[in-house]
């Protein structure tokens, strides 16, 4: 099902459909009920890989944790999702099981995996450690555990759902 469908048994155009479909207010009640009652009809859902890609965002974030079945990664996980909702987002989860290959590879590989930010709980890449390039150039949110480990804290310059850190 395609916009031009619904604009056609709506009996508009494109643009008033793509207006509605994107909520915006200028579209008069009395289209906007056509252009509603055709993408009903025809049970319209909107292409979410088009618009993405138009827009350049994925709306996915990578969370990567140590341990996934650790009471405290597990209660993150949770607050991180909830977040992330809220700015209808989704997450997907990695566990990298405190192995410093596996957290390198997340970070040189997030990029290819269309993903729009990356929160990391590092164990084995240390404060001293730096992100490979492409990552440092788009963002990277580390934060730990551990009260002896030292958190490093890359800032992006995209913006993401933020985090909220469950109380310990």
């Amino acid at each position: 099902m395609s916009l031009r469908d619904v604009a056609d048994l709506a009996g508009v155009s494109v643009k008033t459909v793509s207006n509605v479909v994107n909520g915006y207010a200028h579209v008069a009640p009395a289209t906007r009920a056509k252009v509603e009652e055709a993408l009903s009809r025809l049970d319209y859902r909107p292409n979410l890989s088009a618009r993405n890609l138009r827009r350049g965002r994925t709306g996915v974030i990578a969370l990567a944790l140590p341990e996934l079945d650790a009471p405290y990664f597990a209660e993150l996980s949770r607050f991180v999702i909830d977040a992330a909702a809220e700015q209808r987002w989704l997450v997907v989860i990695e566990q990298t099981d405190g192995s410093l290959e596996r957290e390198r590879q997340i970070l040189d590989g997030v990029r290819d995996h269309r993903v729009d930010g990356l929160i990391l709980s590092p164990i084995a890449i240390g404060a001293d450690d730096s992100p490979p390039a492409p990552t440092r150039r788009r963002w990277s949110c580390w934060a730990s555990a551990s009260t002896t480990a030292r958190p490093t804290t890359w800032r992006s310059t995209t913006s993401a759902p933020p985090a909220t850190s469950p109380s310990t």
